[in-house]
């Protein structure tokens, strides 16, 4: 078996929490997992199959892995994935009820393997959109792009590109990014590849600059003065998949007291 490695991976909030050992034994699992999900190894064999040294003076890596695996198997209420209330993985004496002693369960298995199968598709029809361009212009994609103003991250979807659309749209970036800076007094980048996917993923469901400040406005009303969620006001997590729910979110009031007078 083999699996794909996608940028979210290092962009969510399993590196943000565990860092690179529980980001890395949580890649290695994907790609050691049957079809199933499963990887049906011992924590020994599992630390030995991903390279941990053996011996004297590897203790504190072992303990960092094993660290690792607790921080997979727990809750993670931010996860843009909510399967399992965001467990990345489950013992498979839970998921057997004691029968089976040894291995995990990938919690979202199927869905790295049907994103690997989207990735390769997507990876196709950016080659014929190359070629496309290619003819268009009778010259290297990069000069045509140079010549239309084109760029990679503000244009349509390849599908109106290859159905003969021209209309680009232009995603405001820098708008959305300088009113969350202005509203959590932070010192996000409008130019930084991850913020910038998520927001042309928004942009591309429908969601208006109107929606993006609003969930602004909302989350930071509610999370600025909480100590655990306010590391939470940045872009990936705002501008997650969560972000329908986010913008359908009502904000709870406080009910009135009615002033008695004596």
């Amino acid at each position: 078996m083999y699996g794909k490695i996608f940028e979210e991976i290092f962009d969510g909030t399993l590196m943000a929490q565990g860092g690179p050992m529980a980001t890395y034994t949580f890649m290695s699992m994907i790609v050691l997992a049957d079809k199933d999900g499963i990887v049906n190894m011992s924590v020994e064999a599992l630390g030995s199959r991903i390279g941990l040294p053996q011996g004297q003076g590897s203790f504190l890596e072992w303990e960092e892995f094993r660290r690792g695996l607790e921080l997979l198997a727990q809750e993670d209420l931010t996860s843009n994935l909510n399967t399992e209330n965001g467990r990345r993985i489950i013992s498979m004496s839970e998921v057997t009820n004691g029968t089976t002693n040894r291995g995990w369960w990938i919690v979202n298995y199927d869905y790295y393997r049907k994103k690997a199968s989207k990735f390769d598709v997507q990876e196709q029809t950016r080659e014929r959109v190359r070629r496309f361009r290619d003819r268009e212009c009778n010259a290297p994609v990069t000069h045509c792009n140079e010549k239309k103003g084109h760029t990679d991250t503000d244009t349509d979807t390849d599908k109106e590109i290859l159905s003969g659309k021209k209309t680009r749209q232009q995603i405001p970036y820098k708008e959305i990014i300088d009113y969350l800076n202005k509203k959590t007094a932070s010192n996000y980048k409008s130019t930084s590849a991850a913020t910038k996917r998520s927001i042309k993923a928004r942009f591309n469901e429908g969601f208006s600059v109107d929606d993006f400040k609003r969930v602004i406005d909302l989350k930071t009303k509610q999370w600025a003065t909480d100590e655990k969620m306010v590391m939470y006001l940045r872009p990936i997590t705002l501008f997650s998949t969560k972000f329908e729910s986010y913008v359908n979110e009502r904000p709870i009031s406080k009910p009135k007291t009615k002033k008695v007078y004596l």
